[in-house]
């Protein structure tokens, strides 16, 4: 395909319609646009700051706004095509004769022109004024990689085909040339099914080449296929839909936000900007690196730097430098990508504000994609006011990757449900666990094959298991491709070098602060489809680039908090329900409510402090739920009237004071995003209760906003229940999924105290079940917070683990994570790091009661509904916890993730060993089954011997043989084997 221009371009255009073209720039300090006539073969020239020497030229490629630093250069906007230059001065819509530009069987639409003038050059699309264009997209990630758009204006038949590709294999000299089709399947044999695009060159490492081709009469299939000699690619063709993403902002009196389109990256980003209740302190916004936080403490400046971060400026604009716009009025390439109000001026002086603008260095698409980010706005003294996170409205997969032992922390992948091909916003939040580290650089990260294993045997094992990189089937372009890996070349990364698209990590000992947080946006890594990271590791190595391997976490899906009323209680007149879902923490909470049968009676309705207590006589009462729902200590008083204010004005759990009553009503239905409604960590609103208040104040009626269960999920609930001078129990409920993902630990204490001193009591779930003596439990020295991912617990362990930051905490310290309980007060506290499933489940352990350095009571937390089972049988060489719970999951034909062990060690006898295993499997009861578990010949290795016999255990049943039970097996071993049944089956 490649002749000279002049050839080139006759070929591709012929003879052509009757059409006017049109072109904006804003760019490099040139603004204004130039007007094409096709039937005056003229040029329409309006533009600012030109010098007298003016080369224009049209180029294959259209320019991607706001994805490169130098986005006019060839090696962005492809061949030149048409040159036309101006020597004289150039005044407001002057217009040249431009003979030959339209001596073409196609349209100029979806090409770049580029105007170089005073040693500078700007350019933009050309598009045809009322057309709309589609786009279309497919990526090659083989021996050729890169991507190839397909874009039709209007109705026509026709397709403009631009590829940007590169060998992705080293050692090639030359550009190759290839074949590119459209094609119904996959299936290269059937050629004549397939439309033929042409031949296309493909660049050389490192950099790739962008061609654009004219093709008359083809159709988009949904295959493509790319041919080199006698080797195929096929890669499925995916619609390019436009962005359209929204900011809510709703904070300190401010309502409004800010609506973000971009139709395709070949399109300039429109915002529509509405407020109202702006006061004139308001004046600048800005897009920030970070998304909003959700609030974990009432100081807490959600805006700050610690939590949105800087501006976002991936070109690295000097904001100081005397060359950076003071005003609005440049073009908009010279300020920082996210400043909105310096190139578009300031909110200040309006009580409420409405606009519709244009930026044209504002991407919503590719790697500088503001989607996922955040708006923050300041005050005229600079600080910051308000803000809110830039997102979808559309679904969305998200996955997560929790780290827990030496780096803590998570990374978030978030990808739009419809396309594995779009953009993957990826948000990273990791310090150290120990607080007093120093902070280390230059980490590589990647995606593993495969997930940790579930051994527990060596912890050594943990990420050795993960194995190597991720290179999933037809997506091998980057092996081998590690010195040409670099963010501004992904295709000739591996899939699994998340370090090399974008940048190494740098790793602190802070827990809230702008250091502990990157972001990214991936054009590769997909959620779904064959490639996906989902079920797959993610690795940090260690600094300096070396390879040690220094954490590790598994990426799962994350799935949506939801809640729902359940059961009326009180006057049950109102019927309807308050349903909530949350897809993430730093995305607002979405709220349905339906009422009927309000009969002009209510007022409010409210989220309360506690659940309903069912079988009480006044379920809805003050002294059963208490109050509002109010953690943040919003001073009511000061709150404004209702429906008037910013939510973060009321109580979290004021939902008629954020939205207005329900006065004089007899139906009522509302759906409402909140930022300030959390449902997870600390002060989630699941679990608690919904009352409906009569005009008066007094309450109607009331339900439980129960979580609702995933369709993958099942529920896991443990008891702990305390009968000595501390009497009770503490609830704990929790949602596990088969990837070994759980949900957060909703907690119930209701504990009372016959001791009349102080009644906050200390709480700590601990390693191992200590045993009550006499009725006491021990003062034991070693009695230390579970801590299974070895939490560095020294010098500055107490300010960073916290309510807000379970993860860096114990995982059994229930004190630092939650504070004090109050023996004679209902509380319910969210915890999001206390597992009940899995291999580091805390059921099976002891919860211990302190004042101080003494210990009131202890107690086993135990499992309700399943049913403990336990086997005794002899010690093996190497026993495999993997081994073992497959063999009971296939004798009982139930899923391996739910097996699980409990915490157990080796029973030590005189004339041998015996291994003791506790397990349950959730949501099964067959008494009969399990008893009978041993006898089954898939359980051969796990069966019993003469000194080492099985036994069930009820539920609640201690799960560890103790120092005062070696005896009974001392005797046993001495040959006294009726005590054997006896030991086996009793309740430890």
């Amino acid at each position: 395909m490649w002749l000279p221009w002049g050839t080139a371009f006759l070929a591709l255009w012929g003879a052509t319609l009757s059409v006017n073209f049109h072109v904006d720039l804003n760019m490099a300090g040139i603004q204004g646009n130039i007007k094409l006539d096709s039937i005056l073969q003229t040029a329409l020239i309006n533009l600012t700051s030109i010098c007298e020497n003016v080369t224009i030229t049209l180029r294959e490629f259209p320019v991607m706004y706001g994805n490169f630093l130098e986005p006019c250069e060839p090696l962005q906007t492809g061949n030149q095509l048409y040159q036309f230059t101006f020597n004289k001065p150039l005044q407001s819509n002057a217009t040249f004769k431009v003979s030959g530009l339209f001596l073409a069987n196609r349209g100029l639409a979806g090409l770049s022109l580029v105007v170089k003038t005073c040693s500078r050059q700007a350019c933009g699309n050309v598009r045809k004024p009322g057309s709309t264009i589609r786009t279309w997209q497919a990526k090659f990630y083989s021996f050729i990689v890169g991507e190839a758009y397909f874009r039709q204006e209007g109705d026509e038949a026709s397709l403009t085909v631009m590829t940007d590709f590169v060998v992705a294999r080293a050692g090639e000299s030359v550009p190759l040339n290839v074949s590119l089709y459209l094609s119904p399947t996959c299936n290269s044999s059937e050629r004549k099914m397939n439309v033929s695009l042409g031949t296309y060159k493909v660049g050389i490492q490192p950099q790739a080449m962008k061609l654009g081709i004219w093709v008359a009469n083809a159709t988009v299939t949904p295959f493509a296929l790319l041919g080199y000699k006698d080797q195929w690619l096929c890669a499925e063709v995916k619609p390019v839909g436009a962005k359209s993403v929204n900011a809510l902002i709703n904070m300190n009196g401010v309502r409004g936000g800010f609506n973000f389109t971009q139709v395709s990256p070949f399109d300039p980003t429109e915002i529509l900007v509405s407020f109202e209740n702006v006061t004139g302190l308001e004046k600048y916004f800005h897009v920030h690196k970070f998304p909003v936080p959700q609030r974990k403490d009432p100081q807490e400046n959600l805006c700050d730097r610690s939590s949105t971060g800087d501006h976002w400026n991936p070109f690295n604009a000097n904001v100081t430098a005397a060359s950076y716009p003071k005003a609005p009025g440049a073009t908009h390439d010279l300020y920082e990508v996210g400043d909105l109000s310096g190139r578009h001026g300031p909110l200040d002086g309006m009580n409420a504000f409405a606009s519709m603008i244009t930026d044209w260095n504002l991407p919503l698409f590719g790697r500088n994609s503001i989607v996922g980010r955040s708006i923050v706005i300041h005050k005229a003294d600079n600080s910051r006011f308000s803000c809110g996170t830039i997102g979808y409205e559309g679904d969305m997969i998200t996955a997560v990757a929790v780290f827990r032992k030496t780096v803590v922390g998570r990374i978030i992948f978030r990808q739009l449900k419809s396309n594995q091909y779009s953009d993957m916003s990826i948000y990273l939040d990791l310090s150290y666990s120990n607080a007093s580290a120093l902070p280390t650089a230059n980490h590589k990260w990647h995606v593993h094959e495969f997930p940790i294993s579930t051994e527990t045997d060596t912890d050594s094992e943990a990420c050795s298991s993960t194995k190597g990189g991720f290179i999933p089937a037809g997506m091998e372009a980057g092996v081998n491709n590690s010195e040409r890996c670099q963010p501004l070349n992904p295709f000739l990364c591996e899939v699994s070098d998340c370090s090399g698209r974008h940048k190494a990590l740098n790793l602190s000992n802070l827990v809230r602060s702008a250091d502990s947080k990157a972001f990214f946006t991936d054009t590769i890594l997909p959620l779904s489809g064959p490639g996906s990271i989902l079920g797959k590791s993610l690795m940090i190595h260690g600094a300096a680039q070396t390879w040690t391997r220094v954490a590790c976490a598994n990426i799962t899906f994350l799935r949506p908090s939801l809640g729902k009323t359940g059961q009326w209680f009180g006057s049950k007149q109102v019927e309807g329900a308050f349903s909530v879902s949350q897809n993430l923490d730093v995305d607002p909470t979405g709220i349905s409510v339906s009422f009927t049968n309000l009969g002009s009676l209510c007022g409010g309705y409210h989220v309360h402090k506690l659940p309903i207590m069912p079988n009480s006589s006044d379920p809805c009462s003050d002294p059963l739920i208490r109050g509002h729902f109010n953690p943040f200590l919003v001073n009511v008083t000061l709150s404004p009237a209702p429906g008037t204010g910013t939510v973060d004005k009321y109580e979290v759990g004021d939902i008629s004071g954020k939205y207005g009553t329900l006065a004089n009503k007899d139906t009522f239905s509302q759906q409402r995003l909140d930022s300030n409604l959390p449902l997870s960590e600390s002060y989630s609103i699941l679990g608690r209760s919904l009352v409906i208040h009569y005009s008066n104040g007094s309450r109607l009626q009331c339900a439980n906003i129960e979580p609702q269960k995933a369709p993958d999920g099942e529920w896991v609930r443990a008891k702990v229940e305390f009968n000595g001078s501390v009497s009770g129990s503490i609830l704990m409920v929790q949602q596990v999924f088969p990837d070994g993902s759980y949900s957060d630990t909703t907690i119930e204490v209701n504990l009372k105290s016959s001791e009349t001193q102080g009644t906050e009591l200390e709480w700590y779930i601990l390693n191992r079940f200590l045993q009550k003596e006499d009725g006491q439990c021990p003062q034991a020295a070693d009695a230390e917070a579970y801590n299974p991912h070895d939490i560095y617990q020294g010098p500055g362990y107490s300010s960073s683990c916290s309510q807000g930051y379970p993860l860096h905490c114990a995982v059994g310290d229930m004190a630092g994570k939650h504070g004090r309980v109050t023996a004679g007060t209902r509380q319910l506290v969210t915890d999001a790091n206390l597992p009940l499933a899995g291999d580091l489940t805390v059921v099976g352990r002891g919860l211990v009661l302190k004042r101080g350095l003494d210990v009131l009571d202890c107690a086993l937390i135990g499992l309700e509904g399943p049913i403990v089972t336990t086997l005794v049988f002899p010690m093996m060489t190497a026993f495999s916890r993997y081994e073992f719970r497959s063999a009971v999951a296939i004798v009982l034909t139930e899923p391996l993730w739910k097996v699980n062990i409990l915490p157990e060690g080796p029973i030590e006898m005189v004339l041998g060993k015996c291994l003791k295993i506790s397990f349950f499997v959730i949501g099964y009861s067959d008494r009969a089954e399990l008893e009978s578990i041993q006898d089954h010949p898939v359980m051969q290795k796990f069966r019993s011997s003469p000194l080492c016999s099985p036994g069930t255990l009820p539920n609640g049943a201690a799960l560890a043989l103790t120092s005062q039970q070696q005896p009974v097996l001392w005797l046993l071993a001495l040959g006294l084997l009726p005590w054997l049944q006896l030991v086996a089956t009793s309740a430890f």
